[in-house]
């Protein structure tokens, strides 16, 4: 998130990534990045807040890849991928909400 925030301060290019077209601002890429982060971290605390409590578990409640497949339709693979990112954001989420399967030995 931080580094998104610098990339946003720099002067707005032209994205040439390399796969997909060609994206004429890098302000608007950023801007919708940091929106379905927002959005992500939303549906995250509320999982929480609703009893998730592993990685696992939080994973399970948020829809996953732009068709929104839930993660019992994802492979094995795809299942750890989703399952370390959303352990990996936990670091991004309010301060008043943790994930106690998260929680460093020994907290």
């Amino acid at each position: 998130m931080a580094s998104l925030t610098k990339v946003r301060g720099l002067p707005d290019l032209t994205l040439l990534p390399a796969h997909g077209p060609v994206a004429p601002s890098s302000h608007a890429r950023v801007d919708e990045l940091l929106a379905h982060h927002e959005v992500r971290l939303a549906l995250s605390v509320a999982a929480i807040e609703g009893g998730s409590q592993t990685a696992y578990d939080v994973a399970s409640v948020l829809p996953w890849t732009r068709h929104e497949h839930k993660l019992k339709d994802l492979d094995v693979f795809n299942t750890a991928l989703a399952t370390l990112e959303t352990r990996a954001h936990r670091s991004c989420s309010s301060p008043a909400v943790t994930c106690p399967a998260a929680r460093p030995t020994g907290s």
